[in-house]
């Protein structure tokens, strides 16, 4: 047998000594015609291919991407969901309501520099300010948004990101506007539940993949969208958080499966003689995928700031004290039992709000002084006859996914002015997935910065505080900047 060239890739006759990648075998589902595709570098002139949809860099929350990533033990909010199916009902530390919620929105754009190679597939996306013609896209845009809702040990969490290219000169067909733009997006729904006072949580849920393919036609004189090709699939995942009650430590496992995503009904592609489907002169393909993934992650944290508090359930607290007070009710009989119950029920609103306050009290007063260090590993699984998304655009084979692929992350997060600022700096090995080329690390650096408390016309709490932050994630050929915006905690 041949050594494999790839350090961070496992053979085909590897990939049997992954236990955790087994049980993803039932999810790869029949493969596509044997080598329908031409040679590396040749034109594509048929759908029997894949897009694989796997995405080497970081692109998420302000926080994931200034850890590097590496937020799988973590696991906290809107920021742990697309690394740990359990994040909707892991309960933070400032989190003392028995319904709670988090929101996160952000913005990235990967085309910082013009010396962009975004897949890691040894191509640069922009040559200059006018080249643009051998990649055949103009821009580059990442957005994501999410939120999460808790009530008690369960939580519910959805969470969306796209990538957004708008295509240079290509009619659709002869004489229309060849505004032609490709949004590929991921989505996740989960539901997820606490044991053991919070030392383990449990998640599962869904995970989706979308292309979508829209143009601008000229309709009576004026531009109007128009969807030409929807393809869109889901699958299945799980993950657990088990946060140490003695160590300030967390680990984290996930485990998501293959995603394919196929045409839906109304497209607006054509099809050849020969069963491809075609927009102008681009072959569609048959599926866009992404590959099944399993990962891990350690998270420990240094200095007087807990890691793991333990989550008091202030309905425990005012139940046992209603039914101290209900115990003390007349008869339904007595004259004077509607005052009382309505007395009783003033009290225990009044103790309602007071264990709220104590246990707000009891986060304000924590120090907020840690050092906290996050590592994990994603592995990804293989896409049978797969090319990579600049390879779609472009209309060239370039085979992606052929191997199993491996990304260590390592994160740090600090406090250096408190309930002010964090920062966070990270770094991570991104794996190439393409056939020829090797392997790149990426320095990330981040902050959020608290900017002012709003309720948002009485939508939130009168002392919820607000954040703003940027990241920056470099490598080789390489350069992304984001901002975000949220619930400072």
């Amino acid at each position: 047998m041949e050594p494999n060239p790839h350090p961070l890739r496992f053979s085909r006759a590897r990939k049997v000594s992954l236990a955790a990648c087994a049980i993803t075998i039932a999810w790869d589902g029949p493969a596509l015609a044997a080598g329908p595709l031409p040679a590396e570098g040749q034109i594509i002139e048929t759908s029997e291919y894949r897009i694989d949809m796997y995405q080497g860099p970081i692109l998420s929350s302000a926080r994931s991407t200034g850890l590097g990533g590496s937020t799988a033990a973590i696991a906290e909010g809107v920021d742990g969901m697309p690394v740990n199916a359990a994040a909707p009902a892991v309960r933070a530390p400032w989190s003392v309501d028995y319904y709670d919620y988090d929101v996160g929105i952000g913005f990235t754009t990967a085309s910082a520099l013009n010396q962009t190679d975004f897949d890691n597939n040894g191509r640069i996306a922009f040559d200059d300010g006018t080249n643009r013609g051998d990649t055949s896209y103009e821009r580059f845009l990442f957005a994501t948004i999410g939120a999460t809702f808790q009530w008690g040990k369960w939580g519910v969490g959805l969470s969306v990101d796209s990538q957004n290219y708008r295509l240079g000169e290509m009619p659709i067909v002869p004489d229309a506007p060849p505004n032609l733009q490709v949004t590929l997006s991921r989505a996740n729904v989960l539901l997820a539940r606490s044991y053991w006072d919070q030392s383990l949580v449990v998640g599962a849920g869904l995970r989706g993949a979308t292309l979508d393919i829209t143009a601008t036609e000229n309709v009576n004189g004026s531009g109007q969208k128009v969807r030409l090709v929807e393809m869109t699939g889901g699958g299945l995942q799980c993950g657990f958080v088990y946060a140490s009650p003695t160590l300030p430590m967390r680990l984290g496992l996930t485990w998501r499966s293959r995603v394919r995503g196929v045409t839906k009904e109304g497209s607006r592609a054509q099809t050849t003689p020969e069963g491809d489907t075609i927009i102008g002169n681009r072959y569609l393909p048959t599926e866009v995928a992404l590959p099944w993934e399993v990962e891990a992650g350690i998270a420990y944290q240094f200095g007087p700031r807990p890691l793991n508090v333990h989550w008091i359930d202030p309905h425990q607290e005012v139940e046992q004290y209603a039914r101290k007070l209900r115990a003390k009710l007349p008869a339904p009989q007595d004259p004077s039992y509607e005052a009382r119950e309505q007395e009783l029920d003033r009290q225990i609103e009044a103790h309602e709000e007071r264990v709220r306050r104590r246990l707000k009290a009891r986060y304000a007063n924590t120090s907020r002084q840690k050092v906290l260090v996050s590592a994990s590993l994603l592995v990804a699984g293989p896409i049978d006859e797969g090319v990579g998304i600049e390879s779609f655009l472009r209309q060239r084979v370039e085979r992606s996914g052929r191997w199993v692929t491996l990304q260590p992350r390592l994160g740090v997060e600090i406090e250096p002015v408190e309930n002010e600022l964090q920062v966070r700096v990270g770094s991570y090995v991104e794996p190439s997935r393409f056939d020829q080329h090797i392997v790149r690390a990426h320095g990330t650096a981040g902050f959020d910065f608290r900017i002012l408390e709003w309720s948002v016309f009485s939508l939130f709490d009168e002392d919820t505080s607000w954040r703003v932050g940027a990241v920056v994630d470099g490598a080789q050929r390489y350069l992304s900047i984001g901002l975000s915006a949220g619930i400072w905690h």
